[in-house]
């Protein structure tokens, strides 16, 4: 591989392609290799992708269903099938100097899950294409166990997530929702809101607080 980049982090195949990362560039190596004789070998020579844009930490590196979730020297990145990369983490962007120490894709709920060395987890759910955070104190790794559920290891602690519970290691986690400005007509449409009604459901005894 070129020397551009810097040193080597990892190596990912997708589909007839496999992805290297380097620190600060992309390569893709193309074709199917050589058969049992070792004969028709068509592996391609490594191709630039990117000359900015590597994968910094190696745990960051995780596949779904549409392509390749990575912790770049620029933030969170997406290499799709098409071999496109595109930055998805710009709502999350305040966490680009963190170490990412895990990520796993949970896909019953279609979710990535990262675990920074800050003690939050960055939450990417891939249908909607919207983040949340959530906080996971001294948290050193995550996995999947059994296929499907989720747990995470603590300094102290390993932890099995429970969706029958709302509980986060038998204490109740405060919940905050923020949405963007409600636009109506504009200016030159001036409007007054003097009322709003929330439509939900309680799953259990719980104050709800709207400022």
């Amino acid at each position: 591989v070129d020397p551009l980049g810097g040193r080597l982090v990892t190596g990912v195949s997708m589909d007839d392609y496999l992805v290297i990362f380097k620190e600060t560039a992309t390569y893709v190596v193309a074709g199917s290799g050589p058969n049992d004789l070792g004969q028709n070998d068509n592996y391609s020579s490594p191709q630039l992708l990117s000359s900015d844009i590597g994968c910094r930490d190696i745990k960051s590196v995780r596949q779904t269903p549409e392509g390749i979730f990575f912790m770049s020297n620029k933030g969170i990145r997406f290499l799709d099938r098409g071999l496109t990369i595109s930055y998805i983490g710009s709502a999350v962007e305040d966490n680009n100097n963190d170490r990412v120490l895990s990520c796993e894709v949970l896909r019953n709920s279609d979710e990535v899950r990262f675990v920074m060395d800050t003690g939050k987890i960055l939450v990417y759910n891939y249908f909607f294409k919207r983040w949340a955070e959530s906080t996971a104190p001294g948290a050193i790794d995550a996995t999947i166990w059994k296929n499907s559920e989720y747990v995470y290891i603590s300094t102290s602690k390993v932890l099995l997530e429970d969706p029958t519970t709302y509980l986060d290691d038998g204490s109740y986690v405060s919940l905050k929702i923020r949405w963007g400005w409600v636009r109506t007509k504009g200016i030159q449409g001036f409007q007054r809101l003097y009322r709003i009604a929330l439509l939900g459901t309680y799953h259990t005894n719980h104050r709800f607080t709207y400022r």
